[in-house]
């Protein structure tokens, strides 16, 4: 996921023909990864462990630098309670079936932590994606700056505004392969505030002493505002009454600087942007993927597009089930559907082969996940 959230001009299409023989070698194949956010940066740190070699290119000019080393960063917590309007309690949700606590932490600390596990010079900045061709030789990219790259795969992790996205869609559409959904608006209408507040003092705030975070969520009722001013000082004034565990918002408000206050607009979203589910479906399709590139042998096109193919068919079923969540989780008012969409979001729980595996806990059935075609187990016949 690309932290640049502007559009990016459409990269021009083509096909690059060639009269050589196809590429095959031993050698892993070269991945290319357009965009250094989250997931970006979470499939380098993969394929590093895979000794797969790869390139990160960001189009911003530079980035902000903002499990042992993840849990110092955080403070877990072991329930969610979802209340309505008023605080009344709608639902206590517990992780005994899950067996993972609910683990919390500010998303750049996470970004600095993959960050500093890329070396320098395998991040190119200022590298804005103009133009794709592909064909049984591998893959070519040219920026905005005139360079242009040669590799085995080319990865789209530069956001919901990709850039490698608009020229897969338009090659589609050429061709007359692009789905007519895939041609409709993704808008949902999102709209969220982003804040930090300065240092809040423990007594009026009892949960920020705490080692365990608080995890809740308030579903407004009939009386809470749908639509907003342009301005962000009206629009918070009209939450300042909102109720939460601790009070109301005002105090909040009051302990945040105006220029540490963004509003965003999620007119594109998938996903809900609320629950970092963008985020987490990128970072789970980028343990698919490396799986997926781990097991290429011999690198040839035939066998980078079977294991695409295979990465999609793996990555599809969860991704249609999480833009399903959008539309239902702000209706959700009934602890029975809290809790088995808690369940069903935790069935999946891919993981890296090449690493060694973590042992199933809880309760729950996960989704079975396919071995690598470098064991015997997982290999086709």
């Amino acid at each position: 996921m690309s932290t640049n959230s502007e559009k990016h001009d459409v990269p021009t299409s083509g096909f690059k023909g060639s009269d050589l023989p196809p590429y095959i070698t031993d050698d892993p194949p070269k991945a290319f990864i357009i965009g250094g956010g989250l997931s970006g940066l979470f499939l380098g740190n993969l394929l590093e462990k895979a000794n797969i070699p790869y390139e990160i290119f960001e189009p911003a000019p530079s980035k902000r630098r903002p499990m042992d080393d993840l849990m110092k960063l955080s403070r877990p917590t072991q329930t969610f309670n979802l209340y309505t309007a008023d605080m009344g309690t709608i639902a206590k949700l517990i992780a005994d079936e899950v067996r993972y606590d609910r683990v919390l932490f500010a998303r750049p600390e996470l970004y600095d932590l993959f960050l500093r596990r890329i070396l320098r010079e395998k991040i190119h900045l200022s590298k804005k994606l103009m133009s794709l061709q592909q064909n049984h030789q591998g893959v070519m990219a040219g920026f905005s700056d005139g360079s242009t790259i040669h590799g085995g795969a080319l990865v789209g992790a530069d956001g919901v505004h990709s850039a490698v996205r608009h020229h897969l869609f338009n090659t589609m559409k050429e061709q007359g392969k692009l789905p007519a959904n895939d041609m409709k608006s993704m808008n949902r209408g999102y709209m969220c505030f982003l804040g930090t507040t300065n240092p809040l003092d423990p007594v009026k705030s009892p949960g920020v002493a705490d080692e365990e975070s608080c995890n809740a969520m308030n579903i407004g009722d009939k009386s809470s505002p749908y639509t907003a001013s342009e301005s962000n000082k009206k629009m918070l004034n009209n939450l300042r009454h909102f109720k939460i565990i601790y009070g109301t918002l005002d105090y909040i408000f009051d302990a945040t600087n105006d220029e540490g206050i963004s509003r965003f607009f999620f007119e594109d979203m998938l996903m809900l942007p609320s629950t970092g589910a963008g985020a987490i479906n990128g970072m789970q399709d980028a343990v698919i993927l490396a799986n997926r590139l781990y097991d290429i042998q011999p690198t040839s096109f035939e066998t980078i597009k079977t294991a695409l193919s295979d990465y999609r068919d793996e990555c599809f079923d969860n991704v249609k089930s999480q833009h399903s969540i959008t539309y239902m989780s702000a209706r959700l008012q009934f602890d029975h559907m809290q809790n088995r969409q808690v369940l069903k979001d935790n069935v999946f729980r891919p993981q890296v082969n090449f690493l060694p595996q973590v042992p199933p806990r809880g309760t729950v059935k996960i989704i079975p996940q396919r071995p690598s075609t470098r064991r015997p187990e997982g290999r086709r016949n």
